[in-house]
């Protein structure tokens, strides 16, 4: 059984990795490129952190469900003519895929991209390797990296206050 999960978990590796190229190289996602744009360019790259902040600062969105008879447990369908209607947290909005269309995608087609030569076609190679192996690694991966760097920037975990030994 143990070869057996084995096995099954090197698949699974290549299939996430094959996928992850496959979409990578669908949608142009390029690491380097989109870090080099992002290293050069002061405006977008404070237009950014502005917006994330304003996103973030919204929230999660809320959706209000109106009970008609109180008696029975049936939900009445949500007004979505409401005038005080906004839009949902996790909706994309038009400025917003205006920016994503400037860091990512095939902005002049594939047959141009590839009649720029071997260096630009190579370092987009790199970068897309670089975005399928991050890709393919899983939000777990990036999660509990991310939480293990916060620790590291913290000064360690916070001791236990169920401890029985005193402070000396």
């Amino acid at each position: 059984m143990v070869r057996l999960s084995g096995v099954y978990k090197r698949r699974t590796r290549g299939v996430a990795l094959l996928i992850a190229a496959a979409i990578t190289i669908v949608l142009n996602v390029d690491t380097l490129s989109l870090t080099t744009t992002l290293w050069q360019s002061a405006t977008l790259r404070s237009y950014l952190v502005e917006h994330a902040k304003v996103r973030l600062s919204q929230g999660a969105p809320v959706q209000t469900v109106e009970y008609t008879q109180p008696d029975v447990a049936r939900v009445t369908p949500v007004d979505t003519t409401s005038a005080t209607k906004t839009a949902a947290g996790d909706q994309v909005l038009d400025d917003e895929m205006a920016m994503l269309g400037q860091l990512f995608g095939w902005k002049t087609g594939i047959v141009p991209f590839f009649s720029r030569g071997l260096g630009p076609v190579f370092w987009s190679l790199v970068g897309w390797l670089l975005t399928a192996l991050a890709v393919s690694l899983g939000a777990p991966f990036w999660f509990d990296l991310l939480n293990r760097f916060m620790s590291f920037r913290s000064a360690g975990n916070v001791p236990d206050s169920t401890s029985k030994e005193p402070v000396k």
